[in-house]
């Protein structure tokens, strides 16, 4: 008994050094920039719910502490994260760059890119508008609505408001989500279909349904109904005005902006000018393409009237119209990745799924946007495709159709760029509004 007493010590000392080897290796003073890299992701992963949601690989573990939470929205913990990033930014200088190469050193400056632009971003505190498991999930709704509504009133409180046309489309996307009151919000009307693909029992869907439905009346629906009355309130003082230009930090948001999504050190100006360029460029490739499909016009402008019109170029607005403009994004979709070996070594093997912006969502949604899946697979990633209006010609065909030879690119370049990306419905609105005061300006 002695001799296995002693071999069960050893075994187990054996195994306390190697968990505090790997424990130093890995977390408390990382080996190689690899090791630091991964130790700060997870750090900051660990503090979202959401993103552990999103990568789905310890959902439904022993280690699942994170299913029914929602992300902290308040300032302390926003203040909390920055400093983190700061200090994560400033320990990755004790691993590089001098002395690394190769894949070490594309880590290394990949890492730093990312966390000093979040810092950049981070630090504007008033940059921007806040507008945009199930049971416990549905509660943690309420107390993010209560914060998103304090950080609004923040905000509001130094000089960030929304323009009206903002507040107008927020507004129809949140009375359009509580209308019907609980037993028709999607929270409640989309489980039913999810329970029995998941092959929960009828009688345990109706306990939780009955108490998902509870949950929304009395946590979600008084959260939006708040937010309601705070944004009526904020619409009668509310201007037109939607440039960045015009908050408190204005230049700072915007050029932290433009880094963010260029990552390089051109000015606005130098960028809106690479873009007419790289229009030009493709605009004469268009038509050469144009002229071999015998479609003809003294302008590019025309020949895009006359393909707009052409019946097998347009969906039927209705339901198999809608399937078809799917199924076709599908056909797209599998074309690209067939191909996609040939340019990149790793190719994801989560799949892609296309679906339409829900019925409720559609006036104050973009044209698309898309949401990733989970890294492990047990989600896909998900394009959603708005299909309000599928005979939709486009906010910039229209407005060449509209104005023909008094349309001018860079007049309509500097209209986008100025508001940014915006739902279709409000793109819609400005769009013609811009054509309106284009046809009323003296020749």
């Amino acid at each position: 008994m002695g001799i296995f007493r002693s071999f069960f010590f050893w075994l187990l000392l054996a195994l306390v050094l190697c968990v505090f080897i790997a424990s130093v290796w890995f977390w408390f003073m990382p080996i190689g920039v690899n090791n630091y890299i991964n130790k700060i992701s997870i750090k900051l992963a660990l503090a979202s719910p959401q993103t552990l949601t999103q990568i789905g690989m310890i959902d439904d573990t022993i280690i699942d502490f994170h299913s029914g939470k929602l992300d902290d929205h308040s300032e302390a913990f926003e203040e909390l994260m920055l400093q983190q990033m700061r200090k994560a930014r400033a320990g990755l200088d004790r691993y590089g760059p001098e002395g690394l190469v190769g894949q070490e050193l594309l880590s290394w400056k990949i890492a730093a890119w990312f966390l000093e632009d979040s810092i950049r971003q981070a630090e504007i505190k008033y940059g921007g508008y806040r507008v945009n498991q199930i049971l416990a999930r549905l509660k943690e709704f309420g107390r993010v609505l209560r914060e998103v509504k304090t950080r609004v009133e923040d905000d509001r409180a130094h000089g960030v408001v929304p323009p009206d046309f903002v507040i107008d489309k927020t507004l129809i996307g949140m009375r359009a989500f509580i209308e019907g009151g609980a037993a028709r919000n999607p929270l409640v009307t989309t489980l039913p279909e999810r329970f029995e693909k998941a092959g929960i029992r009828p009688a345990i869907r109706e306990d939780i349904i009955a108490k998902a439905s509870s949950l929304v009346q009395s946590e979600i629906i008084p959260g939006y109904e708040a937010m309601i009355a705070m944004f009526e309130q904020m619409r009668l003082t509310a201007s037109s005005d939607a440039g960045i230009w015009r908050l408190p930090q204005g230049e700072a948001i915007y050029a932290a902006a433009l880094k963010s999504s260029t990552s390089t050190d051109l000015s606005a100006e130098q960028i809106h000018e690479l873009g007419l360029a790289e229009v030009e460029r493709l605009e004469k490739e268009m038509l050469v393409i144009l002229d071999a499909q015998g479609i003809r016009g003294r302008t590019l402008l025309e020949r895009f009237q006359v393909l707009n019109t052409r019946s097998d170029q347009l969906f039927a607005n209705d339901a198999i119209g809608r399937k078809q403009m799917i199924d076709h994004l599908m056909s797209i979709n599998e074309r690209v990745m067939s191909e996609a070996p040939r340019f990149f070594k790793t190719i994801p093997p989560q799949a892609l799924e296309i679906v339409k912006v829900p019925s409720y969502a559609q006036d104050a949604s973009p044209g698309g946007y898309y949401s990733a899946p989970a890294l492990d697979g047990s989600r896909p990633g998900r394009f959603y495709i708005n299909q309000k209006n599928t005979a939709d010609m486009g906010a910039r065909s229209r407005a060449e159709s509209a104005l023909k030879d008094r349309f001018n690119i860079k007049d309509f370049h500097d209209l986008l760029l100025m508001n940014g990306a915006m739902p279709l419905g409000i793109l819609d609105e400005a769009v013609d509004a811009w054509i309106a005061t284009t046809r009323a300006r003296p020749r």
